[in-house]
């Protein structure tokens, strides 16, 4: 899985975007996320990213649940 993958999740996480992020995600955000190592995505949190700058991460720690998938926190 790559960053771009995640890029689909992206909508999603935005707090500047209210209305998509009201939605529950689906195809192919739940499939990277379905691919993700999230001990590695977890660790990005403390890091300046630029990928990072606009996500609310209380919103992106909620996305895993949103697409059925369990065992995804940090």
């Amino acid at each position: 899985m790559s960053v771009a993958d995640l890029y689909s999740c992206k909508p999603y996480v935005q707090s500047k975007n209210p209305v998509t992020a009201a939605i529950d995600p689906k195809g192919p955000c739940c499939t990277a996320l379905s691919k993700a190592d999230f001990q590695c995505l977890c660790k990005q949190k403390t890091k300046t990213n630029p990928f990072l700058s606009s996500i609310d991460l209380d919103l992106a720690s909620k996305l895993p649940e949103k697409c059925g998938l369990s065992g995804a926190t940090c």
